[in-house]
């Protein structure tokens, strides 16, 4: 009565399939061998069984070291998954589908023939898992396949021809397709304008086709363009298909998480000749760039399109690397990446500026750096630090006060100069270091909900201290120090400090006692 036995990962089972399987085991629904090792063939009974005809369900010999013909006549109906990818198999592809697939794996099996039109596409209705790669077929893209509810596609260097497959008529391509790999055929034309509407595309591959050319759609996956002609005229690829800036592809494109590895380009280290190929320019790439243009760098600080690619992101946390890692990455290139919940789903934005870092390494002269209005362009900031003696900032941008992702805003001993801006849109900052400027003015009004640490001290501010909001409550550390503050100390602004560990005032012009509130609670 077995019916389900999985032997998978278990390199020390070797030997011959037994022919005898079906018989011992007529009620199998799902067997996996994956892993196993010299396997030899799969026996023709397996195909024809009357037993698991009726009960097999899924089947997986991935890795098994298969060698044989794949079986004919195949009558196991009722699978729905079936997995042969990564061994030696010959034959006919078409031998092996049956109605009721869902997911099917024969790729890594270059010995695996057929015509892609060959096949019956219209007959496999319910397939969502489609993975062919590095198999012998030829021709065009069937359009019936269209019409299954695709949800992972995978064909590279599987012998595709002719133009790539268009979705326009596809119920299902929108809501479902996550995933389109093509790279390595000999694909030619335009990218269909329907590309554009794959809701659901987190990975596309299509590098290695050179008869691929003409405009990319916009908001697609960032994707290698290696090997191909796409961004410049078919009838002339020497001519750009799209309006260029700076020379580099004008249309926007989506990093998203690294969920899916297998769809990072080849390679997977960080190097000039393989980041320069990218299909577009992400927002966040555009930011950084037009930071080095104000700033006036010939050496941009990130002079490629997708600063949060693959390649790049190998060298942040979230592509899970070290932190050690992080750490020399942000001190090298002044910005790291990581993935973002947006609305469900994670994305992968520069969420760390570090100028000052950049200032050391000596990429941007002392004389060039300021604190340019188009930071506030990377809007999933949640790091900015510009600081040290070599800074010349000059003014903070009112525009910050959009960055409302930003936790930590350190910009002391940068010079600064000018009333403060007003923070109290950043709901999300927790630390604020200015210290040792030559800011004026007076203290902010209010303060942003979660900000635990003020450092203001060492500026030219005046005014007396506001008594602030309830939610000033989360202070721990104030720090207004050597600045020109005046008036009393009231009992209202200490009860508004009702989480205040550490106050320093000293060197102001404050009078009056001191507030019963903060004594024996605060350190002074």
């Amino acid at each position: 009565m077995l019916e389900d036995l999985d032997l998978s990962g278990s390199p020390g089972v070797t030997g011959q399939l037994s022919a005898s399987w079906p018989a011992w085991m007529p009620y199998l629904k799902q067997l996996s061998l994956s892993g196993a090792t010299n396997l030899g063939s799969i026996p023709a009974q397996w195909g024809s069984s009357v037993h698991w005809q009726e009960s097999m369900v899924q089947l997986h010999l991935t890795k098994c070291g298969l060698s044989s013909v794949l079986p004919t006549p195949w009558n196991l109906v009722n699978l729905t998954h079936l997995d042969l990818s990564s061994n030696a198999l010959t034959g006919s592809v078409t031998a092996v589908f049956s109605s009721k697939l869902e997911q099917l794996d024969l790729s890594n099996n270059p010995g695996l023939t057929g015509s892609w039109q060959g096949i019956d596409w219209g007959a496999l209705g319910s397939l969502t898992v489609l993975k062919l790669s590095n198999v012998s077929l030829s021709g065009f893209f069937p359009p019936e396949l269209l019409d299954a509810p695709l949800t992972i596609l995978q064909a590279s260097s599987s012998g595709f021809t002719g133009p790539l497959p268009d979705f326009t008529n596809s119920s299902s391509a929108a809501e479902m397709l996550q995933q389109i790999r093509l790279d390595g055929n000999t694909l030619t034309g335009e990218i269909p304008a329907s590309y554009a509407d794959l809701l659901q595309l987190k990975c596309l591959r299509l590098m290695n086709n050179p008869g691929l050319c003409g405009a990319v759609p916009q908001n697609l996956p960032c994707f290698d363009t290696r090997n191909t002609n796409l961004g410049k005229l078919c009838a002339d690829t020497a001519q750009p298909a799209q309006t260029s800036t700076n020379g580099k592809v004008d249309i926007t494109c989506r990093i998203l998480s690294l969920s899916q590895p297998d769809c990072a380009p080849d390679g997977g280290t960080l190097t000039n000749s393989t980041l320069q190929y990218s299909s577009g320019w992400t927002p966040d790439g555009r930011a950084l760039d037009d930071i080095s243009i104000a700033l006036g760098l010939s050496d941009k600080i990130w002079p490629y399109a997708s600063p949060c690619s693959f390649f790049a992101a190998a060298f942040n946390m979230a592509a899970g690397g070290s932190e050690a890692a992080a750490v020399a990455f942000l001190a090298e290139h002044g910005f790291a990446c990581k993935a973002i919940d947006i609305d469900g789903n994670l994305h992968m934005h520069v969420t760390a500026l570090d100028l000052s870092a950049l200032v050391v390494k000596g990429k941007i002269p002392t004389d060039k750096l300021r604190l340019v209005p188009e930071v506030v362009q990377l809007q999933y900031l949640e790091l900015l630090r510009a600081e040290g003696q070599s800074m010349q900032l000059s003014t903070i941008p009112a525009g910050l006060s959009t960055l409302t992702r930003l936790q930590s805003l350190k910009l002391s001993v940068a010079n600064l100069s000018g009333p403060l801006p007003d923070i109290s849109n950043l709901t999300a900052l927790q630390e604020l270091e200015l210290h040792h400027n030559a800011l004026n003015g007076s203290l902010p009004a209010s303060l942003p909900p979660n900000l635990q640490r003020l450092l203001i001290n060492d500026n030219k501010l005046s005014g007396t201290l506001p008594a602030y909001n309830s939610s000033a409550n989360v202070l721990q550390e104030f720090d207004a120090s050597y600045n020109d503050l005046t008036g009393l100390l009231r009992p209202e602004w200490a009860a508004s400090m009702g989480g205040l560990k550490a106050l320093l005032l000293n060197n102001n012009n404050i009078a009056g006692s001191l507030p019963p509130e903060v004594c024996g609670r605060v350190m002074l």
